[in-house]
């Protein structure tokens, strides 16, 4: 009897293809304006903290230095509470692991954030062309 094990290369969404991308936005508190681009091709997880190696980094005296992190599990998002000092909300409930899909607000310390799903580009068709200039490739890639 032989087993068929199919290997992702990255997040897949819920169609298959790629997990969709989000923005996270502040929307209240002392960054209001501030935004993060969760690209799932360009790293494998986000940390939101005060903390020098978060990706969104807050002034916010009352969040933690690595206060939440933000992954992807299919099409959703899994946010994880790192144990900070002050907890973080979604509506006003404390949350330690959750998933969002999108449209959420998250509070921690003073400061809220807003999860949005990103707009998705028109797709590009494929050229049947298989040289530009000197370039020969029909790789999709090539193609696009």
């Amino acid at each position: 009897m032989s087993e068929l094990l199919t290997v992702a290369d990255g997040p897949v969404g819920e169609d298959g293809g790629a997990a969709p991308v989000y923005v996270v936005r502040v929307t209240q508190g002392p960054d209001t304006g501030q935004s993060l681009m969760l690209d799932w091709s360009q790293r494998p997880s986000y940390l939101i903290g005060q903390g020098p190696l978060c990706d969104l980094r807050l002034q916010d005296r009352r969040v933690s230095r690595r206060h939440l992190n933000i992954s992807p599990d299919g099409a959703l998002l899994r946010l994880t509470d790192l144990g900070s000092s002050n907890g973080t909300r979604i509506g006003g409930v404390r949350v330690v692991d959750v998933f969002l899909s999108g449209g959420e607000v998250i509070e921690l310390g003073d400061t809220q954030l807003r999860v949005a799903r990103a707009p998705v580009a028109a797709a590009i068709p494929a050229s049947d062309r298989r040289s530009f200039g000197r370039v020969v490739g029909g790789s999709f890639e090539m193609q696009r």
